[in-house]
């Protein structure tokens, strides 16, 4: 979709644009196919997306709570946020079985190996972290749920 948007706004340069994404404040590689935003390309200090990614990532959450901000002062981002007044939650304690545990530490044993694997390439480690905890908060949250 993002690949299409982009073409779009190659072939119409001066078509208005309204970007809608539940996610590009959050992980600012969804911005990829907002480049009328002026965040990145001529004029401005990152030269290309992927500048300006890695710029970004290198400063950290704040850098990314900041790139909110001033999209949010350019009016050029409005962030919503869904309203649970009408849900009711209710707290499960689970005490887990003998087979989650088993693929619990099968998991863990696939993650400590990812991660040796990534250390030994000298890749970035941000976006593992974050898919780890991603994969154990699902992991957690599936045995609370009846087949």
């Amino acid at each position: 979709t993002a690949q299409i948007v982009v073409e779009l706004q190659k072939k119409l340069p001066r078509a208005r644009v309204v970007y809608c994404s539940a996610t590009s404040v959050s992980e600012p590689k969804n911005l990829g196919f907002m480049s009328r935003l002026s965040l990145w390309g001529p004029g401005t200090e990152h030269a290309n997306f992927q500048d300006f990614i890695d710029s970004i990532e290198n400063l950290g959450t704040g850098a990314i709570e900041l790139n909110a901000m001033h999209l949010k002062s350019l009016g050029a981002l409005q962030a919503r946020q869904l309203s649970y007044s009408t849900c009711d939650f209710e707290l499960v304690d689970v005490v887990s079985d003998e087979n989650f545990s088993a693929v619990y530490e099968q998991a863990a044993r696939i993650f400590v190996d990812l991660y040796s694997a990534l250390v030994k390439s000298g890749a970035r480690k941000t976006e593992f972290w974050a898919e780890h905890l991603r994969f154990f908060k699902f992991l957690s949250i599936a045995t609370k749920v009846d087949e």
